[in-house]
């Protein structure tokens, strides 16, 4: 029996397999068509004659389903059309629930957003045990809640806790992880799930019972009535708005409809999640965030078909401090040996421990099982020196930040592997251009450059030098990919993008400290903004030595418009760097970090060094000082074409600096203020600070003639 374009139905033995296969898709995703089709299916599976139980399973290699159709997403901005989107869907699944004959999801691969919700509706969820499934509802990551009833089923099925964790973070569940929470039913072998859902569905037609049912406890059914259910809702509202500063309003919205869950009019708990849809489709941030998804995945999909690396490669990476450790571990993440060199066995010995301590804290977290850890540590190759390192099929330096440093190492690497060898600097200053130089060949050399802490950094920007070959730009993107990254290219510049607009955010953010103003209250203020971390923070996460060494190199490039805080600098001079030497501006006390109690002593010596005492700052030039020179900067930065399209810029903003998603990116934030109102409070505050303030001739511009970085979006 033959079914629709997007699902077939396969009948054998009194079981229905509807198989969920949307043509000219790499995964499967679900629209209004795809939805108008699986509830036809199954409703004629459950109509046949002699058919006692459906299993629902996908028909891809890719995974069961990966939700819904974001390009529809990004299309619908009207609350009415996304309130019925998401009734329309509820109802499908509504009826696969209430189905005549039990129907069980069987899944393999990626099940997330409305993927998950349809299994949800399933009287039974069965999984594959293997490391690509995955499980789970990430639509706060996108600025909207899950919308098919994921909400309702979800919390009812694990728990008013174990919901809140789930939705709330987006966080993605192994197969062994979601049957520990309750989330399936069941776990089996790969080549078993088909024969196991199939008996798992007869047996659910026979009278039986969820398998997973018990996993329910007693405790977990007393936490999610009234009184207890509240304090631990009012709790996670609490956290999220210490979090978020109410700038994302998903989540807040998803602990509302997780508390309709378990009240006794089911059907208002649906009816609030399709309304709550509707209304964030209304957002900016939401198309914000969903923008910025589409945009991710487009550039990992940048380099095409090019191979960047894979299980027959050997990567070399030459210095084993914390960037370096961090980069051998994210190529042995995907099964590539590595061979980790260092001229000290100290410090090559604390980065093979470091390895080794990250893969243990990641077995423990259960974000890898212990034999995908011990294999992926099989593949470590350390060695002082650059002997022997022939075998290498790409290099990646990442070495101390002195040109003639990386010169010798290049040169060396020339002589040492194949001319097919590409070579790559995670350099964060030094051209990529005058690097290359020290190469008989200098196409090979490309800036690949990574992000502290890597491990949770999306961002790597792809640098291209002078005489970069354009193969080897494409193997870099091609390699960012592969690792799970996001590779935005950039032109080769000082302190490239990133660093480059950056800095001006963090000087200025130090003299605020300068001019009197509170650490906590300069932090603050970025934060409610939509900043994931101040700028205080981040000096002192990166480590005030290294934010000095970028200032130092991109000085020519600010010299007549850069403020010179002298804070950074006396505190280095006493060793203070920050989280690595234990003190910086701030102390770390357990959790907690509060300003060291030597800045106030540090401050008065930087303002003796500038010849110069604190000022009054109006609590809104706190906010505008450093995030107006970040604007300033960006449009700056895009009219030197350092990325060629406003979204990678934009993009590349988010994903390597934390520039608050919910605005969109710097250059979306301009468009959205107007650049003459930019224009107008940077004048404002030039004639205030001084002409680091002044704006760029392109923003200028554009203040004059109303072009905005983005495309207008035609009126609907």
């Amino acid at each position: 029996m033959s079914g629709p374009a997007a699902v077939r139905i396969e009948i054998d033995d009194g079981v229905a397999r509807v198989v969920l296969d949307v043509p000219d898709a790499s995964m499967n995703v679900l629209s209004v068509a795809v939805l108008e089709e699986l509830d036809e299916a199954v409703a004629s599976a459950a109509a046949h004659p002699g058919v006692r139980a459906i299993v629902l399973c996908g028909g891809k290699e890719s995974g069961f389903c990966a939700g819904a159709d974001v390009d529809g997403i990004a299309d619908c901005r009207d609350r009415e059309e996304g309130r019925r989107a998401a009734a329309f869907g509820q109802e499908v699944f509504g009826r696969i629930e209430r189905a005549s004959v039990p129907v069980v999801a069987a899944v393999h691969g990626p099940c997330l957003g409305g993927g998950l919700e349809m299994a949800l509706a399933c009287r039974g969820l069965i999984a594959s045990h293997e490391p690509k499934t995955r499980l789970g509802l990430p639509e706060v990551l996108l600025g909207i809640v899950p919308g098919f009833g994921g909400t309702q089923r979800l919390s009812r099925r694990v728990g008013v806790a174990k919901a809140l964790d789930l939705i709330l973070t987006g966080r993605m569940l192994s197969a062994k992880r979601a049957l520990s929470a309750g989330v399936v039913d069941d776990i089996v072998c790969p080549f078993k799930l088909d024969e196991e859902a199939r008996r798992y569905a007869l047996e659910l037609a026979g009278g039986g019972t969820r398998r997973n049912e018990k996993r329910r406890g007693g405790w977990m059914r007393w936490l999610d009535r009234g009184p207890l259910r509240s304090f631990v809702l009012a709790k996670a509202r609490r956290d999220v708005e210490r979090r978020t500063r109410g700038v994302f309003p998903a989540p807040l919205r998803a602990i509302e409809l997780i508390d309709r869950a378990f009240e006794p009019d089911r059907f208002g708990g649906y009816r609030a999640e399709a309304e709550a849809v509707g209304e964030l489709l209304e957002l900016d941030v939401t198309h914000h965030l969903v923008d910025l998804f589409r945009r991710r995945e487009a550039l990992r999909k940048a380099a095409g078909d090019t191979a960047g690396v894979g299980a027959g490669d050997v990567a070399l990476v030459v210095g084993a401090g914390v960037m370096g450790a961090a980069i051998a571990r994210a190529f042995l993440k995907k099964g590539v040996e590595v061979r980790l060199v260092d001229v000290s066995a100290e410090s090559l010995r604390k980065g093979v421990e470091g390895i080794a301590a990250a893969s243990a804290r990641d077995v423990r977290r259960g974000r890898i099982g212990r034999h995908e850890a011990g294999r992926a540590l099989d593949g470590l190759r350390p060695g002082v020196g650059l002997e022997a390192i022939a075998r290498s099929t790409l290099a990646v330096e990442v070495v101390v930040e002195r040109e003639d440093v990386k010169a010798d190492v290049f040169r060396r690497l020339r002589e040492a592997l194949p001319k097919s060898a590409p070579l790559f600097t995670n350099t964060s200053s030094i051209p990529i251009t005058r690097i290359a130089e020290s190469v008989e060949d200098p196409g090979r050399v490309v800036g690949l450059h990574f992000f502290n802490p890597v491990d949770r950094m999306p961002l790597v920007e792809v640098v291209v030098g002078e005489r970069s070959d354009e193969a080897t730009v494409r193997r870099a993107v091609a390699v960012a990919r592969d690792l799970g990254k996001v590779p935005v290219v950039v032109k080769d510049s000082p302190g490239f993008l990133v660093n480059r607009v950056l800095a001006p955010y963090l000087a200025e953010a130090l003299l605020l400290l300068e001019d009197g103003v509170a650490p906590a209250d300069v932090d603050d203020a970025m934060r409610d903004l939509g900043f994931p971390m101040g700028p205080l923070r981040v000096l002192d996460t990166v480590g005030l030595d290294v934010a000095g060494h970028v200032a130092e190199s991109l000085a020519p490039l600010f010299e007549g418009r850069s403020g010179d805080p002298r804070i950074g600098g006396v505190l280095v001079e006493k060793g203070e760097l920050g989280e690595k030497s234990g003190r910086g501006l701030f102390l770390k006390k357990g959790r907690r970090r509060v300003p060291s109690p030597s800045l106030d002593a540090r401050l008065e010596e930087a303002r003796r060094r500038r010849g110069r005492g604190t000022v009054r700052v109006e609590p809104a030039e706190v906010r505008d000082r450093p995030f107006l020179l970040m604007l300033a900067e960006s449009a700056r930065a895009f009219a030197e074409r350092l990325v060629d399209d406003p979204r990678d810029f934009d993009a590349a903003m988010v994903f390597g600096t934390g520039f608050p998603p919910n605005l969109g990116g710097p250059l979306r934030e301009i468009d959205r203020r107007g650049a003459a109102a930019v224009v107008e409070r940077l004048r404002e505050l030039s004639a205030r600070y001084g002409p680091r303030f002044a704006p760029g001739d392109d923003l200028v511009d554009r203040a004059d003639s109303g072009e905005p970085f983005h495309p207008r979006e035609p009126a609907s």
